[in-house]
């Protein structure tokens, strides 16, 4: 709608067919998406301007069994190879301690903090590479 062209991926095809139904719904054309791992996101991309996730955290989404602090570095690594330089990513966590991981791999710009409900708060971490 703004005029971006929408790259997308999750590890779950059904998440995958939900995209495409609101993307289609939205009538927005130019969209390309994954069924993958986030780990290897480079390779089908790089050199990319921004990145916009909400990382799983286990409970309503998965991580495939995955430690959620193994599965937050790989994705961090392989979020901060793909971007280009200077370029930003906004990753919502569901731990605000999390955002160390992020540290390790691009700059902490900004922090924002959503409560979604009493019992869930996001933290959205723009990060620049």
């Amino acid at each position: 709608m703004v005029g971006a062209r929408v790259i997308g991926s999750d590890i779950e095809e059904k998440m995958i067919r939900g995209c495409k139904k609101t993307l289609d719904y939205y009538n927005i054309k130019d969209y390309k998406l994954y069924s993958l791992d986030i780990g290897t996101i480079n390779k089908h991309l790089n050199n990319v301007d921004a990145v916009v996730t909400d990382l799983p955290y286990g409970k309503s989404t998965t991580t495939k069994g995955e430690n959620r602090n193994d599965l937050y570095n790989r994705s961090f690594k392989a979020i901060s190879q793909v971007l280009k330089k200077d370029s930003k990513a906004v990753i919502g966590l569901y731990d605000k301690n999390l955002i160390s991981i992020g540290k390790k791999y691009m700059k902490l710009v900004e922090i924002h903090k959503f409560v979604a409900h009493k019992s869930l708060t996001r933290f959205f971490a723009v990060f620049q590479k």
